[in-house]
């Protein structure tokens, strides 16, 4: 009897110990022993079989929240926000908190985008006026340049026929001084 009653106690407590052991290194999809007594050993099996079962919800919850956060979702809620009890419901403030600043920080990026894109617009705007008026003032510069180009020869044409007025007053006051002598 001692012995019957040493195993029904050693038995369900070792396959609950080693789910246990397991849960401890990660493993929370291995199922708990089924037991049903309704003595204290049953109470632990029950107790565990909760403690895993919120553990998965909520590690699956946060792998979900922070997925959909990575995606760029910042509009997220938890889907299992009741299973964060006890020392578990700091997690889903950090959770929220993080959320809430990456969101604020994403926000402020983007104003600053917004601010950014229409500094480089007016900075465009200025460069595209700048730029015209360069070719504006090229091409009086050009037009200017032909201009003293006309005036130059203009002149130079000028000084020419001055030399010949010269030459031709000079031909006409010697032959002046021919008829006079």
């Amino acid at each position: 009897i001692a012995a019957k009653l040493a195993r029904g106690i050693a038995i369900p407590l070792g396959e609950c110990v080693k789910r246990l052991q397991d849960l401890a290194h990660g493993d929370l999809h291995s199922p708990l022993p089924a037991i049903d007594n309704k003595d204290e050993i049953g109470q632990m099996v029950e107790a565990s079989r909760l403690v895993v079962s919120d553990l998965t919800l909520v590690i699956e919850d946060i792998g979900y929240v922070l997925g959909e956060m990575a995606e760029g979702n910042f509009n997220i809620l938890s889907k299992h926000r009741e299973s964060y009890v006890g020392d578990l419901q700091p997690v889903l403030q950090s959770i929220r908190k993080i959320n809430s600043s990456l969101s604020d920080a994403l926000a402020h990026i983007a104003q600053s985008a917004d601010q950014v894109s229409a500094g480089s617009e007016q900075v465009s705007n200025s460069a595209q006026a700048l730029a015209q008026g360069a070719t504006q003032q090229a091409s009086a510069v050009e037009e200017l340049s032909a201009t003293v180009t006309e005036i130059t020869q203009a002149t130079l044409e000028n000084s020419q026929k001055a030399k010949e007025s010269s030459n031709l007053a000079n031909e006409a006051g010697a032959q002046v001084q021919v008829c006079s002598q």
